[in-house]
């Protein structure tokens, strides 16, 4: 019940407060209002993840909210949720996809991007990535999908952000970092049990 009474209060939340003088035919922006919270401790094994899942469809399905974010520890838990919503969410058309790093091996010993490692260095250093390596001075990686040659290995971690999709699972670790380009700004997030180990990090 708390989380189904949170998804209906996020859904009714306006990012800013519209206010109209009809008479004098003005529109002004009031105070920017501060977005719900909610923070639940719930037991485990429970089914609150579930539960989530389930709020989370039907709360798109009638359009009180538009995408959601739900980030949750471990990529395995990713794969379940998305066929727990996908089971329910796609005979009404939405759809929930897991977004993996750079490093994630897809397949064996084939990271989402070839070149995961000059990434890390240059994200560690504080340099942005997408423009370093992925498209630099104009010129794309070897790589990039969008590379006129058409590579024989495109990287996968910018395919999938060329996806759609209704819900967005993603590694605790993006808690932590800028939004991936490509993916839209969430009308929700949740996140899924304790995520402090990937803040320390």
């Amino acid at each position: 019940r708390a989380v189904d009474d949170f998804i209906v209060e996020a859904g009714n939340f306006r990012p800013t407060k519209i206010m109209e003088d009809q008479s004098a035919g003005i529109v002004s922006v009031g105070p920017e209002p501060v977005p719900p919270v909610h923070a639940l401790k719930i037991d485990l094994g429970v089914g609150k993840s579930r539960a989530t899942v389930e709020a989370l469809a039907e709360a798109i399905r009638s359009g009180a909210i538009g995408t959601a974010f739900y980030f949750i520890p471990l990529h395995v838990l990713a794969n379940e949720l998305v066929a727990q919503f996908n089971l329910i969410g796609a005979p009404l058309g939405l759809t929930a996809k897991p977004f993996r790093g750079r490093s994630f091996d897809y397949k064996l010993d084939e990271p989402m991007c070839p070149l995961h490692e000059e990434a890390a260095v240059v994200a560690k250093s504080g340099g942005q990535v997408r423009k370093s390596l992925c498209l630099y001075k104009q010129a794309y990686c070897e790589h990039h999908p969008d590379n006129p040659k058409r590579p024989d290995n495109p990287c996968r971690y910018i395919m999938q952000t060329k996806e759609t999709a209704t819900l967005w699972l993603l590694p605790h670790q993006y808690l932590f970092k800028t939004k991936p380009s490509g993916l839209p700004d969430p009308d929700l997030i949740v996140i899924d049990e304790a995520y402090r180990q990937p803040s320390l990090r």
